[in-house]
């Protein structure tokens, strides 16, 4: 006799004890994996389905549950080809006992609301059994089982929907959150560029300002070393016009010593001694020209020095403004990596810039 053929005599005599002492020996039989019919064969999908319909015990259908002792697990869920009735369906009709119930219920709990090719429910069968030997009382408890049962499935099925509305609540939040973020990001990365492009008009304007500081240095080093030319230039034409009145002073001491030549003196010599003494004062004259000159281009110079000096004070000043805007700037833009939380490549490269920036404004001081 086939495995199959077995299991179905002993199904159909109710001999349960020997279901359950044979299954494992007949399950792993050689003729029984030739032919596939256990441990997943075809026919071992339904031999629970048989098995209900002879009102089997809660004994045999843990075993026929139990792979590990022939049984297969997939049948609990399995409705028949015939009927599309599971075997929910089938313990219902057949007035299997109040713990088969629950023990299909366990291992199958949505199979409470499943409806067979018939459109009926497990309830609608236990209600109206076909068996006639199910007591009142069993009916009554297989009845209270399956309410039980549906009263979870149905606060299951409450608990999934409120799940699922609030994953969805969840993903349209963050959805909503991405949006945000990606609305935030790209006003950072304008923030960035508008800070880059501020940065970058800054060097260019630092850059400006040291040439202008370089050249107004270079301008009132050129006044100075005039001036201070021009001042000794001029103390060289007073030490030139005192000589001068020294010997003047001297030719005419000595000429005041000699006779006038009114006795023994010439024509000609009296005409030389007036001639150089011509010759001396229009030397003075001269000098003393130069002299006022000089000190006029003196005074020039110092007034250009103060001017240029106030010029180099004031592009000073708008140097430590410049600077202090730098600041700022800087600060800003690092509250704003604190707050995004930028990498630290970011925060190296701005460091690198503020050194370069400072490095240029103690230079062109």
């Amino acid at each position: 006799m086939s495995p199959q053929a077995e299991l179905t005599a002993l199904i159909s005599t109710r001999k349960w004890e020997e279901i359950i002492k044979h299954l494992p020996r007949i399950a792993n039989s050689d003729e029984s994996k030739a032919s596939g019919s256990c441990p997943n064969p075809t026919i071992g999908l339904f031999l629970l389905h048989l098995a209900l319909r002879f009102m089997a015990p809660l004994s045999v259908v843990s075993v026929l549950l139990d792979p590990t002792r022939g049984g297969h697990p997939l049948s609990i869920t399995t409705p028949e080809s015939s009927t599309g009735m599971l075997p929910l369906h089938l313990a219902c009709q057949h007035g299997a006992s109040p713990s088969v119930v629950d023990l299909i219920l366990q291992r199958h709990p949505s199979a409470i609301d499943v409806k067979d090719d018939a459109g009926k429910t497990a309830m609608d069968y236990a209600k109206n059994p076909a068996c006639p030997q199910q007591s009142k009382v069993g009916q009554v408890v297989v009845l209270a089982v399956l309410n039980r049962a549906e009263g979870y499935q149905s606060i299951a099925k409450m608990i999934q929907e409120q799940a699922g509305k609030d994953v969805r609540q969840q993903r349209e939040q963050l959805q909503q959150a991405e949006k945000k973020m990606g609305l935030l990001r790209r006003e950072l990365e304008l923030e960035l560029g508008r800070q880059e492009h501020a940065d970058g008009s800054m060097t260019i304007l630092l850059g400006q300002l040291k040439h202008e500081l370089h050249a107004s240095r270079k301008d009132a080093v050129m006044k100075d070393l005039v001036a201070s030319t021009a001042v000794g230039t001029a103390n060289n034409l007073e030490r030139q016009l005192a000589q001068v009145k020294e010997e003047l002073a001297a030719e005419k001491e000595a000429n005041s010593h000699q006779s006038i030549f009114s006795m023994f003196g010439t024509a000609t010599k009296d005409s030389t001694g007036i001639a150089r003494i011509r010759q001396l004062e229009a030397t003075i004259d001269a000098k003393e020209e130069d002299k006022v000159r000089l000190t006029q281009q003196v005074t020039m110079l110092e007034r250009m020095l103060q001017t240029t000096t106030k010029s180099i004070e004031l592009l000073e000043s708008q140097n430590t403004s410049f600077q202090e805007e730098i600041v700022a700037l800087q600060n800003e833009a690092r509250d704003d990596e604190d707050y995004d939380g930028d990498d630290t490549s970011d925060d190296e490269d701005y460091e690198d810039d503020d050194h370069g920036v400072f490095s240029l404004l103690r230079w062109g001081r």
